[in-house]
């Protein structure tokens, strides 16, 4: 496991978390190697979304 430390204002939390938020698995496949990388990279957004929420940040 690794932690990362991110400082970020508010406006760019919000904007992240809504990214996150709408990044699904079709979404992310046009910028994967493969079908494994995708996924991994949804999963990977996945832990950012639940990071971003435990901060307050959790778009509906």
């Amino acid at each position: 496991m690794n932690v990362i430390n991110l400082t970020l204002d508010d406006s760019h939390a919000e904007a992240l978390a809504q990214f996150c938020k709408r990044s699904f698995l079709d979404r992310v496949r046009i910028f994967s190697a493969s079908e494994a990388e995708a996924r991994q990279m949804v999963d990977a957004i996945h832990e950012l979304r639940h990071a971003l929420a435990e901060a307050g940040f959790a778009p509906r």
